[in-house]
C-alpha cells in the first residue's frame, strides 16, 4: 500500500520531462502545447484536450531556495498570498468573486518554484485571470496582511503538522544536511523561531527580486492561446510598478519605500552546493525510527535523470498491490528483509532539482531494529553498484517508471504543472510519447553506471526519532 512518503515522490514525475533537444510542437487533442512569449517577455504554453473545465498555472522562480536569512520562511508564507487584498481587490473582493465564478485557486512553493494554479469552466477564465494575476504581480502588501501571514493559524498548523508527518520532516533534515548554508537546504516550512519576525520589507523585496517576466511562465489547457497572450500581456510585474509608483510619489516617504523595493538586489543566487554530511534530530513520541541515506543525484536537465528514476524502482517505491507485504518487488527491501526478518519500511529516494538532486534510500523501524535494518540497507545499497542489475530488473524497473509517468500526467493538473516546469526550465516542450521512447531506451549498462556514481558520492545522512541505536555516517562508512 503506498505511504505519505511515496505519495510525496511520486509527485515529482511531473517535473521529470525536461529535454532541451525536443522541439515544441502543436497537436490538437495531445498532450503537447503552443509556445509564445507576450509583450512582456512571459513564456506561455496552452494544451487543448477539449475539456469543459480550463486550468491556469502561474510558475515563478521564487522557491525556498532564493531566500536568504533575511527573509527565511518567507516562501511558507507567500504560499497563503492569493486571498490577501491586492493593489486592485480587497480580500473580500478575492474570495467571493472566486466563489461567484465557481472556480478553484490553490497555491504551492517547491525549493525551485512557486505556482498559482486556478480551474473553472471555460467562460469564467477571463474572470479568474483577472483575480489571480494581481496575486502574483503584486504590487501592494499592507501592514496588517503582514500581521495576518506571520499569526495565521494556517500558517502555524502547517509547521505543526509537520511535526506529525515524521517521513516528511526526515526529506527536510536530509536537504538541511546536505544542502547546508542555503539554497536547496532551505526549508519548505518556516521555523517556529521565525514566525512573526518578517515585516513587510522583507516580503515585497523577496517579491520584488523574484516576481519579474523572465523568470514567470504560464501554462493552461482548454484555453485559446491568444486569449492567454492578451491577457497575459497586461500583466504588469512588481519591479514595473514599483518603478511607476517611485516616479509619482518621487521625495515622499512612499516613494522612498518604493525605490528601495526597487534597488533591492537578491542575496541569495540560489545555486545549489552539495556539501554532505550528517543531521540527528533526537524525537520522543514516535513508535518509529526514521532515517534516510544519499548522495548528490541528478538535476531535472541531466541526462542520468531516468536512469535514476529507473534505479529507484528497483530500488523500490512502494508495494504495487494494495495490503501486500511482498517486498519482492524491491532489491533493497528483499534484501533486507532476508537479513534482518523484522518489520520495517523502505523507499527508494531520486530529489531531482534544476541544477542538482538527491539520490538514495530511506528506512524506517522500530528504535530496537533500526540498527540492523540500516546496515543491511547499506550493504545491498551497496552491492548495487558491485553486483549490479539483471536485465529483468531494469525492465520491470522501465515499465513501473512509464505508468507512474503516464498516470500522473492523465491529471489535468499534473499535466498544466509540468507543462509549466518544462517552459520555465528548458524553453521546450516534450510530449509523454517522447518520455516514454526516452524510457524504452535506457539499458542495463545505464542502470549500472548510475548506481556506481551515486554509490562513489559525498554520503548524506538524516535520522529523527530514537537515535540510539542508529549508527554514525562514519561508522556505516566503514
Amino acid at each position: 500500500m503506498a505511504t505519505r512518503m511515496s505519495r510525496v515522490l511520486a509527485r515529482s514525475l511531473g517535473g521529470r520531462l525536461y529535454s532541451t533537444k525536443v522541439a515544441a510542437k502543436q497537436q490538437k487533442g495531445q498532450q503537447s502545447g503552443v509556445v509564445t512569449a507576450t509583450q512582456n517577455n512571459v513564456k506561455i504554453a496552452a494544451v487543448e484536450n477539449g475539456g469543459p473545465v480550463s486550468r491556469v498555472t502561474f510558475m515563478v522562480k521564487a522557491g525556498s531556495r532564493y531566500e536568504d536569512f533575511s527573509n527565511l520562511g518567507v516562501t511558507h508564507l507567500l504560499r497563503h498570498f492569493t486571498h490577501l487584498s491586492t493593489a486592485e481587490n480587497s480580500s473580500l473582493k478575492v474570495i467571493k468573486d472566486v466563489e461567484i465564478s465557481g472556480g478553484g485557486i490553490s497555491t504551492t512553493t517547491t525549493r525551485d518554484y512557486a505556482s498559482i494554479t486556478f480551474s473553472c469552466t471555460r467562460d469564467k477564465m477571463a474572470d479568474l485571470f483577472s483575480i489571480c494575476a494581481p496575486a502574483v504581480t503584486r504590487s501592494a502588501l499592507f501592514d496588517w496582511d503582514v500581521f495576518h501571514l506571520n499569526t495565521s493559524f494556517k500558517t502555524q498548523v502547517d509547521v505543526g503538522s509537520l511535526q506529525g508527518q515524521p517521513e516528511l520532516e526526515l526529506l527536510e533534515l536530509l536537504h538541511g544536511a546536505a544542502f547546508r548554508g542555503g539554497s536547496l537546504g532551505n526549508s519548505l516550512y518556516i521555523s517556529p523561531r521565525f514566525i512573526g519576525k518578517l515585516n513587510k520589507s522583507n516580503v515585497m523585496q523577496f517579491v520584488a527580486n523574484n516576481y519579474t517576466p523572465e523568470r514567470t511562465a504560464i501554462a493552461a489547457s482548454n484555453v485559446d492561446i491568444e486569449q492567454l497572450a492578451q491577457l497575459v500581456s497586461t500583466m504588469k510585474f512588481p519591479r514595473e510598478k514599483f518603478a511607476e509608483q517611485a516616479q509619482a510619489f518621487e521625495g515622499l516617504e512612499e516613494g522612498q519605500e518604493f525605490t528601495s523595493y526597487l534597488n533591492a538586489s537578491a542575496e541569495s543566487d540560489g545555486k545549489a552546493r552539495y556539501v554532505g554530511g550528517e543531521s540527528r534530530v533526537p524525537a520522543g513520541g514516535l513508535s518509529q525510527t526514521y532515517v534516510a541515506f544519499a548522495t548528490e543525484g541528478p538535476s531535472l536537465t541531466s541526462p542520468e535523470l531516468l536512469s535514476a528514476s529507473v534505479l529507484q524502482n528497483i530500488i523500490g517505491l512502494n508495494n504495487n498491490i494494495k495490503y501486500s507485504t511482498n517486498k519482492s518487488g524491491s532489491k533493497l527491501a528483499s534484501a533486507v528483509e532476508k537479513s534482518t526478518n523484522v518489520p520495517f519500511e523502505l523507499q527508494g529516494l531520486s530529489l531531482n532539482y534544476t541544477d542538482s538532486g538527491l539520490f538514495g534510500f530511506s528506512v524506517s523501524a522500530s528504535p530496537d531494529d533500526i540498527g540492523a535494518v540500516l546496515k543491511a540497507a547499506f550493504k545491498a545499497y551497496g552491492d548495487l553498484s558491485k553486483s549490479g542489475v539483471t536485465d529483468e530488473e531494469v525492465q520491470r524497473g522501465k515499465n513501473q517508471l512509464k505508468s507512474a509517468i503516464a498516470m500522473e500526467l492523465e491529471s489535468s493538473e499534473a499535466l498544466v504543472d509540468n507543462l509549466a516546469q518544462q517552459l520555465i526550465g528548458s524553453d521546450k516542450i516534450v510530449s509523454v510519447n517522447d518520455v516514454l521512447k526516452m524510457v524504452d531506451n535506457i539499458t542495463t549498462a545505464d542502470v549500472v553506471n548510475a548506481a556506481k556514481k551515486f554509490a562513489g558520492g559525498k554520503p548524506t545522512l538524516a535520522s529523527l526519532g530514537n537515535l540510539q541505536n542508529v549508527p554514525l555516517l562514519e561508522d556505516l562508512l566503514k
